[in-house]
């Protein structure tokens, strides 16, 4: 089967895969690529990542969560023993549906309705000052798991 053949056939399952998950994917794409960048600049020795090609998206149903599975090439930028290394491989990350929804944030602000009370909070305190409602997550979706 020739690049081309196996690129098409890959970007109809993506097509499919969106058609039928109806996930807004601006804000889908938006959550993974933070997510992503958290869990990459968090380890130690990288300095760089580039992901080159989302490769296949799966979705399931475990415990009334929504998990989505995304399989990607990535290039990842290392320095170790005083020289920078650079490899592509192939990663797969498990994002899930935020249940309690995210915040959404106004243009130019970051005051929030906090989901408890209702009071106008600041997004980047954590917690209401109010009522003391701790402000868990403000994506839709979270990464749960990194293979």
């Amino acid at each position: 089967m020739s690049r081309f053949s196996i690129i098409k056939k890959q970007n109809q399952r993506q097509k499919e895969f969106w058609d039928r998950t109806k996930f807004d994917k601006k804000h889908f794409f938006n959550n993974l690529n933070y997510e992503v960048r958290k869990y990459y600049y968090s380890q130690e020795n990288i300095i760089d990542y580039d992901v080159l090609d989302y490769l296949e998206f799966k979705d399931y149903t475990e415990k009334d969560n929504v998990y989505v599975e995304v399989t990607a090439q990535v290039r990842i930028v290392t320095y170790e023993n005083g020289k920078i290394k650079s490899k592509i491989k192939e990663d797969k990350y498990i994002v899930m549906k935020n249940k309690e929804g995210s915040l959404e944030l106004n243009k130019g602000t970051n005051m929030i309705k906090c989901p408890s009370c209702g009071a106008s909070i600041s997004a980047i305190e954590g917690s209401c000052s109010y009522c003391n409602y701790e402000i868990k997550y403000l994506q839709d979706w979270i990464l749960v798991n990194n293979q």
